[in-house]
């Protein structure tokens, strides 16, 4: 996976290159523990690569470096609505607190807001009074930092990683040897689908309770039919396991509702000539889908499995004694 790590330097040489002094390649060579002859023939990709670097004279230090104007010459082929929609998407990504892609987007819109004079600023800012949005807690990613680039680097290299995990279940950190597949984000937070060894199952590992990770020279080889998508299919939320199939009535005020919350799951709908409607699903995720049904109140009822419309009633009875008390 040699490529790979080539593809992750280049990226990060570019970073370099596009500071205002440049660098030296002894400090590439410092930087990403690779021999001189390395870095000559990254310079020489990129170059070749149609990215105008040239090497500087400063106080005696060779500095390699964009062309000057290169970056004032890159057009920005935006519309004004476009810049708008990049303006206002920084609170798309609030859900994920304090992760480098809120980060990389905030810097964004500082760059937009340059090429703004401040009349239209003013203009624009009056767009987040109408478009806002709500979170009632917000995930964050305390050791994303020194997390991602070693996951990032181990998913792409296909190599087994060590994780220190805090379990919730058990309240406790857990050391983890696994595979890892792919990061995915699902709700208000990010997740890694892996293969662990031990118990030969894929799971899933929330990414902020990752708090360390230890790259080993283990290689596997993931499977080619694997896909996030595939994987989840069945899962009502994030909840994985054995899908069964749900029968559940629905008076008329919620059908809309429920009709596009599983516009994506393996389900059938009878609408009955009162407006009510009959949702057959079939998924997994029992939790999950008990307290959604129970969201809705007077407005849902189990009719399949009995387990759960039993489980059900249970609850709201325990409810109305509190409630009674």
């Amino acid at each position: 996976m040699a490529r790979n790590k080539q593809l992750l330097r280049h990226l990060n040489i570019i970073r370099y290159l596009d500071s205002k002094y440049g660098v030296t390649i002894p400090d590439l060579v410092r930087i990403f523990g690779v021999s001189r002859r390395t870095i000559e023939r990254d310079l020489a990709t990129l170059s070749d690569a149609g990215f105008p670097i040239y090497d500087d004279l400063v106080n005696g230090q060779k500095r390699w470096k964009f062309v000057d104007g290169y970056k004032s010459n890159i057009p920005m082929p935006f519309t004004i609505s476009e810049i708008l929609s990049l303006y206002l998407s920084r609170n798309i990504l609030a859900m994920f607190g304090t992760t480098l892609f809120r980060q990389d987007l905030e810097t964004l819109v500082k760059k937009i807001e340059t090429f703004l004079p401040e009349k239209t600023l003013r203009y624009f800012d009056r767009f987040p009074t109408v478009f806002q949005s709500r979170y009632v807690a917000q995930e964050q990613y305390p050791y994303l930092a020194k997390v991602m680039p070693e996951l990032e680097q181990a998913i792409l290299d296909e190599k087994a990683v060590t994780i220190e995990y805090y379990s919730a279940s058990k309240e406790k950190w857990r050391t983890y040897h696994i595979e890892p597949y792919a990061i995915f984000p699902t709700y208000d937070r990010l997740y890694l689908a892996a293969f662990l060894p031990k118990h030969r199952e894929i799971l899933l590992f929330t990414i902020s309770r990752i708090r360390k990770i230890t790259p080993t020279n283990i290689s596997f080889k993931k499977p080619k039919e694997f896909k996030v998508s595939e994987f989840m299919r069945d899962a009502f939320g994030i909840m994985r396991g054995e899908p069964q199939n749900f029968v559940v009535r629905f008076n008329q005020p919620v059908v809309s509702v429920v009709k596009s919350r599983c516009q994506h799951m393996n389900h059938t709908c009878k609408e009955l000539p009162n407006g009510d409607m009959i949702l057959t699903l079939c998924a997994s995720g029992w939790d999950e889908i008990k307290w959604w049904i129970l969201s809705f109140g007077e407005n849902a009822e189990v009719i399949e499995p009995k387990q759960l419309r039993n489980e059900i009633i249970t609850t709201l009875k325990t409810t109305l004694k509190k409630y009674s008390q």
